[in-house]
């Protein structure tokens, strides 16, 4: 049986397309539904209370989505734990291949779908891990806002999204869940850097399809920069330069001013209201509805490309 957690705060529009995407499209694969909701003010509490076949857990406040993905996990009863964003709609097929997936290797301890916006962009298809730019570890979404159909096979990665992430009950446990210490944001990198290093496999499953409208619930960014350098100082020493899978390194090639315009676009994406479509509107854009973080930005770069062959020679 699987398990499926669905952290929840307000929104309830979203959470109710949610768990009918999740009713109508898993009838093939013996599943619970857990919903944590974490302190919603909206109809969330009395929306829940008429649904059957739905456990809830319901928190005074809340409490973030490492903390309330634990305490699904410790409901759960299924073999594994599914971790799905409120704000997703799985489609048909969506369970039964990532279990087909996890069940083939039974070194598999996580495994993610392929999410995409709702204009059928991908969102992601597994999770980079990239040397140098525009942080020392950062985390770049694969296949971003590429069409749908150029999804990557199904293959390992190194981490995947925790909007849509399967994981062994079991090996979540002895992984001791998500660090609570991060707030809304890279307690999925950290959970599957920490399955890899404990040998266990993470695959992306392209036959698992989710549309993820992203972020709805909000909070999303407001600890970015605690989040990020808390996942610095944890795995910069600790991980082998073989898991980047992008290295910038001042003796390759000339630098790649497209690459760096690229991860721009990753970074001001996650604006909202700030997507990067084509390159000089999308910057005057940026400039204009974002001028601190948009400065901000500039300066890392500025940073990046003074010292990067000190601290790339610091950590190689």
């Amino acid at each position: 049986m699987v398990s499926i957690v669905i952290p929840v705060h307000n929104h309830w529009a979203y959470t109710v397309r949610c768990l009918v995407a999740v009713l109508d499209h898993s009838r093939d694969v013996a599943h619970e539904v857990i919903v944590v909701d974490n302190g919603s003010s909206d109809e969330t509490p009395a929306g829940l209370a008429q649904l059957g076949g739905v456990r809830v857990h319901r928190n005074p406040t809340n409490l973030g989505f490492g903390r309330a993905c634990n305490q699904g996990a410790a409901l759960a009863r299924g073999e594994f734990v599914l971790f799905l964003n409120n704000d997703t709609e799985p489609r048909r097929g969506w369970l039964a291949a990532l279990i087909a997936a996890a069940r083939e290797d039974p070194a598999v301890t996580a495994a993610g779908s392929r999410l995409l916006f709702a204009d059928d962009a991908i969102q992601s298809a597994g999770l980079l891990l990239a040397y140098g730019l525009p942080y020392p570890l950062s985390v770049i979404p694969r296949g971003y806002r590429k069409p749908a159909g150029e999804a990557p096979s199904s293959g390992p990665v190194r981490a995947v999204t925790g909007a849509c992430m399967l994981v062994r009950a079991a090996a979540f446990r002895a992984a001791g869940g998500f660090d609570e210490g991060f707030e809304n944001g890279y307690e999925d990198v950290d959970l599957c850097l920490r399955f890899g290093e404990a040998g266990g496999k993470v695959l992306f499953v392209a036959e698992s399809v989710v549309t993820h409208h992203e972020a709805v619930s909000g909070g999303r960014f407001k600890n970015e920069a605690a989040n990020l350098d808390r996942l610095q100082q944890r795995w910069m020493e600790r991980l082998p330069r073989a898991w980047f899978d992008v290295v910038f390194m001042r003796k390759d090639p000339p630098f790649d001013d497209q690459f760096l315009y690229d991860t721009m676009v990753l970074e001001l994406a996650e604006m909202k209201g700030a997507l990067v479509v084509n390159r000089p509107q999308g910057l005057r854009d940026a400039n204009e509805k974002h001028p601190k973080r948009w400065r901000s930005f500039r300066f890392a770069v500025f940073v990046y490309r003074a010292t990067s062959q000190s601290i790339r020679a610091a950590r190689f």
